[in-house]
């Protein structure tokens, strides 16, 4: 802390005169303290001293410290702006990029690319990097590749310089498949371009069906394919015809690169007038590739079923109704499924001998197939929601609504796994904004009661917001007054147990959030007389639940030398 700037230059200058060690390893130990140094004192006039000296040092020195000098320019990326004088810099990394030496040039090539955020832009940088594409030599090779796609993204327009030689590179079948696959996915900085978006197109596809091309080029091929697929360059039907040829690709990969590009195919009525064949044969496609999903014992890979059911309801919205929406149908049976699967998963790792403490559950769902559960279950759930929103209709939509209620239900029985409650939240808000935006709020609010049980504190606390608000207290008044009243006599009798009841704390949790609203929304619900709490007022039913936990506290302080007591 005490240290100054005069002492960071002079710090500076000692590494300077270690890196120009007979020593290897000083020299070696020397530049890795570049970045600290600069981590600690980020002034301009020291980073820039240090990235010319370091400029120097790459320019005269063996390969073997050029490799670390081009690790430290990667780690210190953030310093980059400060360089006063990136043209100087820039000449002393140019010098070793026009060497004789191939792996000279290719470490150059690799700083470039770290350092791309300032060399881009320069004229030089980008003429350097181009020539070296006509090397032979692969290491070289694949780095420009990698170097061109790193200044791309600061650089956009440099791809109009290197797309002819990045095309002809990527259709050359004598090119390793790892530099076409990164050639052909560097390409996707495209996208902006109108002229350059509609070439990339048609070019994709003729990689794709190229004979000689493997799983990874085609899988490139449509991965950057759909990054052209904008309002101005839909993709049309014949193309989509030739897409879901690959939902049977035996490679996963494959499929879930076609399924995604599917994914961004927006079929109209005019569409499915002029090509109702090709839309025939790509919906046939989907739902044998859905069937045969479900059909396994595993549980199915929503990453694939999720594309392929959203296409299959847009296709099916587009072409007139000829019966049941095989969408729908394929999108309630991911759900059974995935409840399913989810109570097997409770029921298999319920602890019986756990005892119920208030906050907590009797059932934990396990560290090791929480997750994939939880995330399973949200994501079949949201899977229906879509094909719901896709399809319209009152019938899909309220039983999309329905999916989620039971889905609440489900995730109410367990205490979230570690980790997963932000998760969890996520989904319960999601979820319920779905369901007010489309009117369905009453199909999840009507299981408001039931949810007063809830062991997950993600559930508790978003049904607390729910059942509290003006609309919706009504539908849990009675309940609420009926689990804390029952908790308040248990206490008063002496025959409560050590720990209080699930349904008594949310019942609690409930009222106290209720009586905290403003008083202009809790006068909107006076009807609550009608709901079973007629003996009690407004301003009853807040004092209710204070004195219950009076009573509660005051019960742990008589029986603190209990064990069970002390245990909670």
């Amino acid at each position: 802390a005490g240290r100054s700037s005069d002492w960071a230059f002079k710090r500076l200058f000692q590494l300077e005169s270690e890196c120009r060690s007979s020593t290897p390893a000083v020299q070696v130990e020397a530049i890795g303290e570049f970045p600290k140094l600069l981590d600690l004192f980020p002034f301009p006039m020291l980073v820039s001293s240090a990235f010319l000296k370091l400029g120097d040092l790459f320019r005269n020195s063996p390969n073997s410290l050029r490799h670390h000098i081009a690790q430290v320019f990667e780690a210190s990326q953030h310093h980059l702006a400060q360089i006063a004088h990136t043209e100087e810099l820039l000449k002393r990394i140019l010098v070793v990029l026009y060497s004789n030496d191939p792996i000279a040039r290719v470490l150059a090539l690799r700083l470039i690319g770290n350092a791309s955020s300032v060399f881009a832009r320069f004229p030089e940088a980008q003429h350097g990097t181009l020539l070296r594409y006509q090397s032979s030599h692969p290491l070289e090779i694949a780095a420009a590749v990698q170097t061109t796609e790193r200044m791309l993204e600061f650089s956009p327009g440099f791809l109009g310089v290197v797309w002819e030689t990045v095309q002809s590179k990527a259709d050359s079948a004598q090119v390793p498949d790892s530099v076409r696959v990164q050639l052909i996915r560097s390409l996707r900085h495209a996208a902006p371009s109108l002229q350059l978006s509609t070439l990339l197109y048609s070019r994709c596809r003729s990689w794709a069906e190229r004979p000689d091309s493997t799983a990874v080029v085609q899988c490139a091929a449509l991965d950057t394919w759909r990054s052209t697929i904008q309002s101005h360059n839909e993709l049309a039907a014949d193309d989509a015809d030739f897409v879901s040829g690959f939902v049977a690709h035996a490679l996963a990969s494959v499929r879930r690169s076609a399924l995604a590009l599917l994914g961004r195919w927006h079929p109209t009525t005019q569409v499915a007038e002029v090509d109702a064949g090709r839309l025939a044969g790509v919906k046939a496609r989907l739902c044998a590739h859905l069937g045969a999903q479900l059909g396994e014992d595993m549980v199915p890979d929503l990453s694939e079923l999720r594309p392929a059911t959203t296409t299959l309801a847009r296709i099916e919205t587009a072409c007139p109704p000829t019966g049941p929406r095989q969408s729908w149908l394929f999108a309630m049976t991911i759900v059974e499924q995935a409840l399913r699967s989810f109570g097997e998963a409770l029921r298999a790792t319920a602890d019986t001998g756990a005892q119920h403490e208030p906050w907590a559950c009797t059932t934990r769902m396990g560290d090791a197939g929480a997750s994939h559960h939880y995330r399973h279950l949200a994501s079949s759930v949201m899977l229906a929601v879509s094909a719901a929103t896709i399809l319209g209709g009152a019938d899909a939509k309220s039983r999309a609504a329905g999916a989620i209620r039971d889905a609440w239900l489900a995730m109410s029985e367990a205490c979230e796994a570690p980790g997963e409650a932000a998760y969890v939240r996520r989904f319960l808000r999601i979820s319920w904004a779905w369901c007010k935006s489309m009117g369905m709020e009453l199909t999840v609010a009507a299981a408001l009661p039931a949810l007063l049980d809830a062991r997950s504190c993600s559930v508790a606390c978003k049904i607390a917001a729910i059942a509290s608000s003006p609309r919706h207290f009504g539908l849990v008044s009675a309940e609420c007054v009926r689990h804390v009243s029952g908790f308040v006599s248990a206490l008063e009798s002496g025959n409560a147990n050590s720990h209080a009841p699930t349904a008594a704390w949310n019942s609690m949790l409930v009222i106290l959030a209720r009586d905290r609203r403003p008083t202009a929304a809790k006068s909107l619900d006076m009807g609550v007389e009608d709901m079973g709490a007629e003996d009690m007022g407004v301003e009853d039913i807040g004092d209710l639940a204070t004195t219950a936990i009076s009573k509660w506290s005051a019960y742990l302080c008589n029986h603190a030398e209990e064990p069970a007591v002390c245990h909670c």
